[in-house]
């Protein structure tokens, strides 16, 4: 600190005695250069014109002290010879005038006395070791000190040519005008300064290449994205990506004609053209070129770049998963984006105008782009904005987004089920579906179905799919009966509904039929039929019919009775029939028929059977007669009783050994009182043969 105030004193005193000087002191150095070398003389003098009889006093300021020096010569000590300088001759050095009362200080002098020879350095204009062919060069030697003579020399292939050499400073340049690819080389410069004995620098040497072809610069920008935006600060660079050095550049848009001045907006600097604040105008086509040295030298024009500044465009903000209708705990996000924009934008949220902070409750995740409501509640029932602010700069923002208005219902929803088709009864093999639904915007729900219990959801399976909202049973089976509800799930989580009402799915086989005989002997015997009639079990309505003879339809029979004519053996067959109607139940099943084959074997048997027993009881009755007439009338009486039961008895032996059913008859003892005589009437009660029913 000491010594900094020190030597600002002694700027300050040098100043002031400088300025003194200015009165008529003057210091002049012979040689009059500063740098010395080991063994130079130099002879200061000091002078004070148009006046005499002053006495000088000589003085040596360095490193912070100033010394007297004493041993100065000429008159009044005008002269101070500095012989064999060293290096602790270096200094400033400067004398006082002094006459009575009056002081004046001379100008100062700087001796620097090198310890050895300097580094001579080869320096071009322009700058750089690649010239081109056209161009004007000029080489420098630049040494430290003055007083040099200098010599150039240029190494062309080992072999060494002197080109110039002078005994003064003015050779310390050497021009090569309009250079060519033969002037490519080793150039070489060396100075000889110093008095006796002589001292040479240290030869500076530069490899000068010269290239036949001119060079394109190339033109960058920044940002380096093709989308800029008004008020954006935009720069555009130019250079040769290697040694640039000298070059000044010029700058054009849409047209290679008149270089683009500096304007309040825009402004070139060295290799640069910055744009401060961008605007619709500067949209265009860029070049640039460079232009050096003498003449100037240019060098051809660059790429082109387009700059398309656009105004920002509106955020767009959206509900993410689609819907704005939220329910409680329910996870929203909502996403903000610059449609057709590949820029990276960062993104600022508003609930109702305030600007949303990022915390725990309500997460803003990513680049800010989505902003994720986790749990929703009632405060979340707002309106909300966003706009997008350019991530390379703070300052640009897009215009703000539409609003999105976010509804919390109070409650989360319950579903609704259905069936179709509506009944309480469901048949086998009949298409069901169910149907779940919030009679509303179903937007976005995925639907759960449940049978029985409310664990595990049902799966797809070969007779039951799910398809949305519905739950299709394709073919109904007994194990499709069951109690069913359904529950729905959206957005990620997910978010489950409430459950729905339970519905119950009742699953019943069709109604059978059976075919039953309109019985009589007097029709069979007198028209030859019998009648068939076709009983729906269980179902009382109003039936159309189908009937099948050995599992052939019966064409135009669609009554509840058929006809069959017995004595036709081309009717005989197997008979079976079938409901159908235009409600459900839509048809029926078949269940027992009728085989008329059997019929007639029993009606035959039955006939034979009843004149065996009709002669067997004529004789019966006839010797029962005679020995009644021997017997009492009491003892007549039981025997004839006993008669009847051991001749039905009898009977219901021979018929049951018929596989297919049983004859009936019956004595009526009444006739012979009522004047009939001996005759005995029979009365065939039921004919059914029996067999299974199939279904149609």
């Amino acid at each position: 600190m000491l010594l900094l105030l020190y030597a600002a004193a002694l700027v300050f005193f040098a100043t002031l005695r400088a300025a003194q000087s200015s009165s008529g002191v003057r210091l002049t150095a012979d040689p009059p250069w500063s740098d010395m070398f080991p063994g130079d003389t130099v002879t200061l003098t000091c002078q004070v014109t148009e006046s005499e009889g002053w006495s000088f006093i000589w003085t040596r300021h360095r490193q912070g002290r100033v010394s007297q020096l004493g041993g100065s010569s000429g008159e009044g000590g005008s002269v101070y010879v500095l012989r064999s300088v060293k290096e602790k001759t270096s200094g400033m050095y400067q004398c006082e005038a002094k006459r009575g009362n009056n002081r004046m200080f001379s100008n100062f002098h700087n001796i620097k006395v090198w310890d050895g020879p300097p580094q001579a350095v080869v320096v071009t204009d322009p700058p750089g070791s690649v010239m081109f062919t056209g161009e004007t060069v000029t080489l420098s030697c630049d040494i430290k000190g003055s007083g040099w003579r200098y010599s150039w020399a240029r190494n062309t292939q080992g072999r060494l040519e002197s080109l110039s050499s002078s005994s003064t400073e003015t050779q310390k340049k050497h021009t090569l005008h309009s250079v060519t690819e033969a002037d490519s080389g080793e150039y070489m410069c060396q100075g000889e300064g110093g008095q006796n004995p002589k001292i040479q620098s240290l030869p500076g040497v530069l490899q000068l290449n010269v290239s036949g072809e001119k060079q394109n610069p190339v033109i960058t920008h920044d940002p380096p994205t093709e989308e800029m935006y008004t008020g954006e600060r935009v720069t555009l660079s130019c250079g040769f990506g290697g040694d640039a050095a000298g070059w000044e550049y010029l700058w054009y848009k849409d047209t290679q004609g008149a270089a683009l001045p500096n304007t309040d907006s825009s402004r070139t600097d060295g290799s640069s053209y910055t744009i401060s604040s961008a605007a619709l105008s500067h949209s265009g086509e860029y070049w640039c070129r460079a232009a050096r040295g003498r003449g100037p030298f240019y060098s051809e024009y660059s790429n082109s770049v387009t700059l398309d500044i656009s105004a920002p465009q509106q955020a767009e903000l959206t509900v993410q998963s689609g819907w704005t209708e939220v329910f409680p705990t329910e996870r929203v996000t909502l996403r903000c984006e610059i449609q057709g924009s590949s820029t990276e934008w960062m993104y600022r949220w508003y609930r109702d105008g305030q600007e949303l902070p990022v915390d725990k409750a309500d997460s803003s995740s990513g680049n800010g782009d989505t902003y994720t409501i986790l749990s929703a509640n009632q405060s979340h029932n707002k309106n909300y904005t966003c706009r997008g602010q350019l991530a390379r700069t703070t300052s640009l923002y897009s215009n703000l987004s539409n609003i999105v208005q976010l509804r919390v219902e109070d409650d989360k929803p319950k579903p609704v089920i259905t069936q179709d088709p509506l009944g309480a009864v469901v048949y086998i093999g009949e298409n069901i579906t169910l149907s779940c639904g919030f009679g509303g915007d179903p937007a976005g729900w995925e639907y759960l179905w449940y049978k029985d219990t409310q664990g595990a959801a049902l799966p797809n399976t070969d007779s039951s799919r799910t398809d949305g909202s519905r739950y299709t049973i394709s073919s109904a089976a007994l194990s499709h009966s069951g109690d069913y509800c359904c529950g729905a799930a959206r957005g990620r989580g997910p978010f489950y509904s409430n459950y729905s009402e339970r519905l119950r799915l009742n699953i019943s086989d069709y109604p059978l039929t059976v075919v039953t005989l309109e019985f009589g002997w007097r029709k069979i015997f007198t028209s030859g039929s019998v009648t068939l009639r076709c009983e729906v079990l269980g179902i009382s309505a109003e039936w159309n019919y189908t009937w099948y003879r050995d599992g052939e339809i019966q064409q135009n029979h669609t009554r509840e009775t058929l006809t069959v004519r017995i004595w036709n053996i081309s009717d005989w067959g197997h008979y079976e029939c079938q409901g159908n109607r235009s409600e459900r139940p839509f048809h029926t099943r078949t269940g027992e028929g009728f085989d008329t084959n059997t019929f007639m074997l029993f009606c035959i048997l039955g006939l034979s059977g009843s004149v065996l027993i009709l002669i067997t009881m004529v004789v019966l009755a006839v010797k029962c007669t005679k020995k009644c007439k021997k017997s009492g009338q009491s003892k007549e009486q039981l025997n004839k009783d006993e008669f009847y039961s051991r001749v039905n008895a009898d009977y219901i032996s021979a018929g049951s050994r018929l596989s297919t059913g049983a004859v009936y008859e019956e004595i009526d003892p009444a006739t012979e009182s009522q004047g009939i005589g001996q005759h005995c009437f029979y009365s065939a009660v039921q004919l059914k043969p029996l067999t299974q029913g199939r279904s149609m």
